[in-house]
């Protein structure tokens, strides 16, 4: 395996100094995941080994012969966690679709480890469970000796001690205009990885394979768009200025948020450079922000933010 690359980007800067899992427990309104807190006490679809269909129940659904137990006072937050066991002979995952709809993604859940290894993946289509769903889009493989990441770009590990029946969380952001995941360990950034698809994650898939053996809880898994954790981000900082067109900026970012929610960049794009215009070059501050509108800017000229016609046509 290969040491990973170090470097990380400004984005991901900006993530250590706001704090990655920070930043998106503030944005649960954004997370893409459905009941990934488990409060709700249900995994309520059961899939066989081969599902010829997605998941259309708008949460989680499970693949196994045993059922996934929902635990009561053992969870990271809230009241209630989920825990998979497999063993050698069966499989036993957690599934869900997500409308993402772009490359560009924040990943983030807790996790316990009690023992052996599973994986956390995302797919860029529905898993079926079949063997020509080809190789997932980012991969982490959970162990209490390290975490092994697997992108389209390679392997890479982290060694050392992730202690047993503590929680950890993991926090991975995907970034095209680097072409980079950043990865953070319990708040701690630990490494840049190659690698970015350009298909979005349409799948998460939470557990272990036939052959794989384990014992885990997990807790606040979150999925989230690059785009809007970038734009909350934006309309936070233009709050805090002191400008006299905070309003109309404020206004022009509203809109660029409202097409960005109908599918629309082109009609985004605009709106957010007319913003930066408006901010001018009187301060840093301003300047900073006027620097984050044009990051994000680029990050939807690359990634997009395509509508449901995109989405659902390979399939069909």
């Amino acid at each position: 395996m290969r040491k990973p690359p170090r470097k990380l980007s400004i984005l991901a800067a900006v993530f250590v100094l706001l704090g990655a899992g920070s930043v998106m427990a503030q944005e649960r309104a954004l997370n893409r995941v459905v009941d990934g807190d488990f409060e709700n006490g249900v995994v309520s679809l059961s899939l066989p080994a081969v599902s010829p269909f997605p998941v259309f129940s708008g949460g989680w659904a499970s693949r196994g012969q045993r059922a996934p137990d929902i635990l009561e006072g053992a969870a990271f937050e809230g009241i209630r966690s989920v825990r998979l066991v497999t063993r050698p002979q069966d499989t036993l995952q957690i599934i869900q679709d997500l409308p993402i709809n772009s490359p560009a993604f924040g990943l983030r859940l807790a996790f316990l480890i009690e023992e052996g290894s599973q994986r956390v993946r995302l797919f860029g289509g529905w898993d079926r469970g079949e063997p020509d769903d080809g190789a997932a889009l980012f991969e982490a493989q959970l162990s209490a000796t390290g975490i092994v990441f697997t992108t389209p770009a390679g392997t890479w590990r982290i060694s050392g001690d992730v202690s047993p029946y503590q929680w950890h969380t993991l926090t991975v952001i995907a970034d095209p205009r680097r072409g980079t995941h950043n990865v953070w360990l319990d708040g701690r950034s630990v490494m840049s990885l190659p690698g970015v698809s350009a298909r979005p994650p349409l799948t998460i898939v939470i557990g272990g394979d036939a052959g794989d053996s384990g014992s885990f809880r997990y807790d606040a898994i979150e999925v989230l768009s690059l785009v809007d954790l970038e734009m909350a981000t934006i309309r936070d900082s233009v709050t805090m200025l002191d400008h006299p067109a905070q309003t109309a900026v404020l206004e022009r970012l509203a809109a660029a948020g409202a097409a960005l929610d109908r599918g629309a960049p082109t009609l985004a794009l605009p709106e957010l450079g007319v913003a930066r215009n408006m901010l001018g070059t009187t301060s840093l501050a301003t300047e900073s922000v006027r620097l984050a509108i044009a990051e994000l800017i680029e990050l939807i000229e690359i990634s997009g933010a395509p509508g449901e016609d995109r989405e659902m046509a390979q399939y069909f």
